[in-house]
């Protein structure tokens, strides 16, 4: 089920250092959106943005609890479109 904010979504690709937010959407080709959900980034998943320069590197949160840090292309991340916290 993708989350229905997605009009107030951003790229990750524009998400700065220390910003969160939920996935609401991924954008990608079948391969590169199986490719990101293996690595756990999928809707309704909470993100904070760990690096935004170069490789953009965030923390995806797995709903129990616990975080695993993944490391994405930048042009991966101008896929994914996230609901940021205020």
């Amino acid at each position: 089920m993708v989350a229905d904010h997605t009009s107030g979504s951003v790229p990750l690709n524009c998400m700065k250092r220390g910003d969160e937010g939920v996935i609401c959407e991924t954008c990608l080709d079948d391969s590169d959106d199986a490719f990101v959900k293996a690595l756990g980034v999928r809707p309704n998943r909470c993100i904070r943005v760990c690096r935004a320069s170069g490789s953009c590197v965030i923390e995806v949160g797995s709903g129990r609890g616990t975080w695993s840090r993944v490391a994405l292309s930048r042009t991966l991340a101008s896929g994914i479109r996230v609901t940021t916290r205020v």
